[in-house]
Formats: structure tokens, sequence, C-alpha cells
């Protein structure tokens, strides 16, 4: 009988660490990156630091996006646990609009692309990011109310097309910068039109 039970609690004890496992793993690809590297399939891509952590100068600025346009790209906003604060990566380089249907579309925008993070209670932003025709970001994820990550592309020297992950620690202003160890040679299809945007048209 005593052999019994502990073959039971050893059974158990297995089985609990299997349930923790599958969890963690679930909540993980669950998550902005896990959706992001599922998608253009780079989940065994080793990552590798390309930048050590350095320190950052935030610049504080107004946000100054309107009423109106706020509440079309509020859904896009990427909001920290807390609610506190948002990373805003597309207001400065798409112009969305709503057709007579209320349904959004967008023709396009500007080259440049600034990732900003805004505080909700003060409406100050500060730029994190700024990419212009060598760089893009797709999409981004808050690991706590002050470490943040954006996930992108870079293009290499030889224009080819290299996943990227930049991270901030913004109560210590500091940035650090990864790569993930895989090569694209023609440009990867769109998270942002496909999963992250797919509410919106594109239109040309």
């Amino acid at each position: 009988m005593i052999v019994v039970k502990h073959i039971k609690m050893k059974y158990l004890i297995c089985l609990l660490a299997i349930i923790l496992v599958l969890s963690t793993t679930l909540h993980k690809e669950q998550n902005e990156f896990g959706k992001w590297k599922k998608f253009h399939n780079i989940y065994d891509g080793q990552m590798i630091q390309t930048v050590s952590e350095s320190k950052m100068k935030y610049n504080l600025y107004d946000f100054d996006l309107s009423k109106q346009d706020k509440s079309i790209f509020n859904s896009f906003f990427i909001f920290s646990d807390d609610s506190s604060s948002f990373i805003d990566l597309d207001s400065y380089s798409l112009v969305l609009e709503k057709d007579k249907s209320g349904n959004l579309f967008t023709t396009g925008g500007g080259v440049d692309i600034n990732v900003q993070v805004v505080n909700r209670k003060s409406n100050c932003a500060i730029s994190v990011l700024f990419c212009g025709t060598r760089c893009y970001p797709e999409t981004a994820l808050w690991r706590n109310e002050s470490w943040l990550e954006i996930y992108g592309f870079e293009l290499n020297d030889h224009d080819k097309f290299i996943p990227t992950i930049w991270k901030f620690l913004l109560d210590k202003t500091l940035f650090s910068k990864y790569r993930i160890d895989r090569i694209f040679d023609v440009m990867p299809n769109s998270y942002v039109q496909s999963v992250r945007l797919k509410d919106v048209e594109f239109r040309e």
C-alpha cells in the first residue's frame, strides 16, 4: 500500500510538472513575441546580442495626436499592464481613415517610422526608436511597466533582412539590441498588415 501511494505521488508530481511546462510554453507562444516568431517561422533561431546595454537620453515632448485620431489609433496602441502608458508604433507614419461604412483604411504614409512611448496622464511622449529605410518595427511587447521590446527587421550591408529585437529599460534609460540568427533574402510578409493591423485595409 505504501509503495502504491509513493508511485501515485511521483505520478502526480510529474503530471503537475508537465502541466506547468505546457502552461509556460503556451503563455510564451501567445504573447506578441511568440506570435511574431511563429508568423515568420523563426522559432529555432538563436538570439545574438549586437549592441550591449548602453545609456540613452530621452527628450519629452507633447503627444500631439488629435482626439479624433487618438480614437482611431487607440485599438492599435500597446498598453502597459497598469495602462499608465502605451507604445505607439503607427501614428507617425500612417494615416488612418474611415470610409462611409466605418471601415478603417490607409493609403500609406511616410517612409520614416517613429516608435513613441506615451504617458497617458501627462500626455507626454518619448521617441524610443526612429527608423528610416534600413529598419522597420512590426510589433512590441511590455515585459513590465518599464521594460519594453520592439520586434522587426533591419537591412544588413548586403540588403538582406535580419530579424531584430530592440530592448529598452526606461527606468534605467538603457538600450540594447539583438538579432535572430536568420537571414531573409527578400522582404518577409508583413506581420503588421497580416496580424497587428489586420482590420485595416491597405490601399495602393
